[in-house]
Parts: structure tokens; sequence; C-alpha cells
């Protein structure tokens, strides 16, 4: 049996940007890597049209946000269901403006070896991710 350790890597991200921000002197609040407060399947809606309407707080949103997965490829092969696989490429398009930081830019300072750690445990796609 596998462990899918993606709450792992963003505990260890949120441990890692505080430590960062308190060797820097930053007095600032916590920052929670993937900050949304809604989720597919509970939370898509369609209007008339059938697209699809959706917060700006969508946690698939911000997730995009910050790893930049490859959309198209990932949508396809992950998820089973149609209605999935379109509300994940629409989530793709709604990333603001391609308003996009990545793991690197909000952990500078951070070593290879930690980079690599978070990198492995927040990958998109679970069959890359790391596990045990």
């Amino acid at each position: 049996m596998r462990t899918d350790i993606w709450s792992f890597g963003c505990i260890v991200s949120e441990i890692l940007q505080a430590v960062l921000r308190e060797e820097q002197g930053d007095k600032s609040e916590s920052t929670i890597l993937f900050e949304g407060s809604y989720c597919f399947p509970v939370s898509p809606k369609q209007n008339e049209n059938k697209e699809f309407v959706v917060s700006s707080r969508e946690q698939l949103i911000k997730i995009m946000e910050v790893l930049d997965p490859e959309g198209e490829t990932l949508g396809r092969s992950y998820f089973d269901r149609p209605d999935m696989h379109d509300f994940y490429k629409f989530c793709a398009t709604q990333v603001k403006g391609g308003k996009k930081s990545n793991l690197k830019s909000l952990h500078k300072g951070i070593s290879t070896e930690w980079y690599q750690l978070l990198d492995g445990c927040l990958q998109m796609d679970p069959s890359t991710r790391f596990n045990f």
C-alpha cells in the first residue's frame, strides 16, 4: 500500500516559509501555501450555457498558480471523469493573467535538498509524487 504525502509537502512548505521569515526578521503572519476555500466536485456550478462559474478562491486555481501543471496532459491522464477533466482545463484558464509563482520563488534561500523534497511531495500527478 502506498501512502501519499501531498499534505506533508504543504506542511513542510509552511514551516520552511516561517523559518525563512524568522531568519529575515520578517514579522508578518504565516503564509498558507494553497489558500483556497472551495474544491471540486463540491463547489463547481454551471450557468445556463454550461460554463463553469467558480470563485477566485477555488482550491485548484490556487494550486495551479504555484505549481503550473500541464493542464491538458495531466487532465487527460489523471482524471477519469469527463466533468473533472473539463473543470481542470477550465481552472487552468482562470489562473490570473498568467500570474504564477513557483516553489522556488516562494522559498528563496532554501537548499537544493529542501527544494527537491518539496517538489517531490507536491507533484500534481500522484503517480509522480513521492510516496512511501
